[in-house]
């Protein structure tokens, strides 16, 4: 299971060749387990302690801990690849199904996420118009490679295929073939690599931790990826989120912070592979946290939990589609009557209490949530899964991150906010109930009905 000393030399001038110019730290053993740290300060190592100082208990603990450090890496790399170089180890069940989530879904089915040919022809869609200046150049001149290049773009398998064809085919199968490839633009796992470090790294961090160089000047932080928990989708639990609450979080961004849309600056193909590109932090740091768990807990190596981690995790991501919330039935209009019941619900201590966290009047200020000192300091009284303060969205302004469509906020209330201290009412109330509670909400925040 050991590599050999040039391939780990390889790896380890790679992660500080990738850290150097990201801004990032270097990256450690058991990166989805790590904390993350402010950029602007770099951790200091603390000193070693003598040998002399230890007992020989304590240093076979130590001999124990590194091996099985040693053991997690080597093993996190089989299943899973690395940083530049990412895959999945192919389970026999989903090769009999057609699903190999290392490929293109233009290069063979993909049976477990439900991808199909109208789905293909929205991607193809999609790249045709982010595309469409290259498209042209192709159909007016076949004899040299397409331009102009639409901005700054590492050159990508689709890119070095094109070259490739225009001399080794004829002009008309040149661009035939050539609109073929932009058409079916889905960068490979390396593709996308690099694609979320020129895109994604500068927040995000190297290893998806919400730690990049950019945010420590962010409120709210961005996302760590590497706990499998994202606030905002339209699943209850214990799903992972469907691929479409990804897709609108990169389209549409997230309102009210630094999360911007997407939509026009990447072609489609190229956010369905980010997509992946978090799909696999998340996957990868959700299955590493259960080794580490395991190894803690039964003493059971990684090379022999891993399988039990790998299928569990992926499980929750592959089956996201059966706790989808769906809308059943119009929205009921937002009457008068409506928002009378839902003002009741809000304020109701025993049903709906919402006001416990966002205070009489939403403004984000409830008694189990916040906390005002004499001087008028306001002080969080919750946290989220991440350990930051959690403060109860102030509803008046009408900044809701999730979206602000009814439906947005039926979800919100449905399924509670993933990773923080809002809960699901998806159980306690009714649908009728949690309509109600969306008019009063959408009112107060000055939202027109729709």
């Amino acid at each position: 299971m050991k590599r050999s000393t040039e391939e780990a030399v390889r790896r380890r001038r790679s992660f500080f060749l990738l850290a150097s110019t990201s801004g990032c730290a270097a990256l450690a053993l058991a990166w989805s387990c790590s904390q993350p740290t402010p950029r602007s300060e770099p951790p200091t190592p603390p000193p070693a302690p003598e040998p002399s100082s230890l007992s020989a208990e304590s240093l076979d603990v130590l001999d124990d801990e590194a091996e099985i450090s040693v053991e997690l890496e080597a093993t996190l790399d089989e299943w899973f690849g690395d940083l530049f170089e990412p895959r999945y180890v192919v389970l026999p069940e989903w090769r009999e199904a057609g699903f190999d989530p290392n490929t293109s879904p233009f290069e063979g089915a993909r049976a477990f996420e439900g991808i199909d040919e109208a789905d293909l022809e929205t991607i193809r869609a999609g790249n045709r118009e982010h595309w469409s200046s290259v498209l042209n150049a192709i159909d007016r001149n076949a004899n040299r490679l397409p331009g102009p290049w639409p901005g700054r773009r590492d050159l990508n398998q689709t890119w070095r295929d094109v070259r490739l064809n225009r001399n080794a085919v004829g002009p008309a199968d040149f661009k035939r073939e050539a609109r073929r490839l932009f058409e079916e633009d889905f960068p490979t796992s390396a593709d996308t690599a690099r694609l979320y470090a020129r895109n994604c790294q500068q927040c995000h961090g190297m290893t998806g931790a919400g730690d990049g160089p950019m945010s420590n000047m962010m409120e709210p932080r961005p996302r760590d990826y590497r706990h499998g928990v994202f606030k905002f989708s339209s699943v209850s639990s214990p799903a992972r989120p469907r691929r479409d609450d990804l897709r609108r979080t990169l389209e549409h961004g997230l309102p009210g912070t630094q999360m911007a849309s997407w939509r026009e600056r990447l072609g489609m193909g190229e956010r369905e592979a980010l997509i992946d590109r978090v799909r696999w932090i998340a996957i990868r740091g959700e299955v590493e946290r259960w080794l580490v768990a395991s190894w803690i807990a039964d003493e059971e190596p990684p090379s022999e939990a891993i399988e039990d981690a790998y299928r569990t995790i992926w499980s929750r991501w592959l089956t996201a589609d059966d706790y989808f919330v769906a809308l059943q039935d119009d929205v009921p209009p937002a009457d008068a009557a409506s928002i009378e019941r839902g003002n009741a619900l809000f304020h109701d201590a025993t049903r709906g209490n919402c006001a416990s966290c966002h205070g009489d009047g939403g403004r984000g200020d409830g008694p189990n949530a916040v906390e005002v000192t004499p001087d008028g300091v306001r002080h969080p009284l919750l946290r989220d899964e991440w350990g930051r303060p959690a403060w109860p969205r102030d509803l008046r302004n009408g900044v809701f991150r999730g979206g602000s469509r009814p439906i947005d906020i039926y979800r919100r209330v449905h399924c509670g906010v993933h990773g923080t201290p809002m809960p699901a009412q998806g159980d306690t109330l009714t649908q009728d109930e949690i309509w109600d509670l969306v008019h009063y909400v959408r009112s107060i925040a000055g939202l027109e009905p729709e």
